[in-house]
């Protein structure tokens, strides 16, 4: 009997391992909370291997992103609250037309973006996976805009609502100036005509091309007295 008592006593006081409430594998993506050690331990791997891995596992996984109303209702604020001369009448289009473009969503500029890829959106309180090419970039948000507006006023084109571009060169870096200038119209001068390369970059960036035989000088003047009142001549 004290023999059995002694054995039980040191199975008490003998330590015990520890249990890992984890299911886990090597290698593997870590699928739980942060879980902190209580102890320095050493990282036996390569700044580029770190870097490799941690690129591997970030393809893997689905971007999550949640539709945001606040977004459209600030849009919607500050277009109420400009000032668009003549056309201020048009606000209901615009208003429409920016209802349709953030229904389908509108990505954060500084998002990556995996044409080929896949995302969750969330809206209220449902997600669904769609491929990013049905989801707008700012950048394709914007010409959809300008493209929606421009079927129904062409008129636009020549008026202050927004920029042209006057110029007497042809190549594709003139529609990558306008892009960037923010221009949705190139009218080229003195009869020069875009190529098909240029026209289908043009297209794909939401710009309007138009030639015209005038010269720069004459082509500006008639612009000009059309409500156009700055443009840019090369």
């Amino acid at each position: 009997m004290p023999l059995v008592l002694l054995f039980a006593l040191l199975v008490f006081v003998m330590p015990r391992s520890p249990k890992f409430n984890y299911d886990y594998r090597k290698g593997a993506i870590w699928m739980y909370e942060d879980l902190v050690s209580q102890f320095d331990f050493p990282l036996l791997k390569s700044e580029e291997q770190y870097k490799a891995e941690l690129q591997k596992a970030g393809s893997s996984v689905v971007p999550v992103y949640r539709q945001d109303p606040t977004v459209l209702e600030m849009a919607y604020s500050q277009l109420s609250s400009s000032d668009l001369g003549k056309y201020n009448d048009l606000k209901p289009l615009v208003n429409a037309s920016l209802g349709k473009i953030y229904s389908k969503g509108v990505l954060p500029r500084n998002a990556a973006v995996e044409p080929a890829g896949v995302m969750y959106l969330q809206k209220d309180f449902r997600a669904a996976k769609v491929p990013f090419s049905e989801v707008y970039t700012a950048e394709s948000a914007a010409i959809a805009l300008r493209q929606s507006l421009l079927a129904e006023i062409p008129e636009a084109v020549a008026d202050s609502l927004f920029g042209a571009v006057l110029t007497g060169l042809v190549n594709s870096q003139v529609i990558r100036t306008a892009e960037m200038m923010d221009m949705v119209c190139i009218v080229f001068a003195r009869g020069k005509v875009p190529t098909e390369e240029m026209i289908g970059l043009a297209r794909e960036c939401g710009i309007v091309v138009m030639s015209t035989k005038k010269r720069a000088f004459e082509a500006s003047g008639i612009l000009y007295l059309a409500g156009l009142s700055r443009n840019i001549e090369d």
